[in-house]
């Protein structure tokens, strides 16, 4: 998933694969713009606190940028009475 105004986060667990992942696919659709991640990046750079680890790249977005997303895995089937269910759980949650 390279971009470049993205530049490949390290894919050593597997939280850094989701997280570019979802990352990529906000900024395809114009949720985020390049300079969040930026920003979120400096943010990070900042992180001098040697205690606790810094914040995923994620965390930060949804901090600093705004970023309001939810994913749902539904695994196979997808029966409508399973997808029912789910969209009854989520409903309240639509703004």
């Amino acid at each position: 998933m390279s971009s470049s105004s993205f530049p490949e986060l390290p894919a050593s667990t597997a939280n850094y694969s989701a997280d570019d992942f979802v990352i990529q696919l906000v900024l395809d659709h114009g949720l985020i713009k390049p300079a969040h991640v930026a920003q979120a990046r400096e943010t990070l750079a900042a992180h001098t606190d040697l205690t606790a680890p810094p914040p995923r790249l994620l965390d930060v977005l949804v901090a600093e940028a705004g970023l309001d997303l939810g994913i749902v895995y539904v695994p196979p089937p997808h029966s409508p009475a399973v997808l029912e269910a789910h969209a009854v759980v989520l409903e309240p949650l639509l703004g």
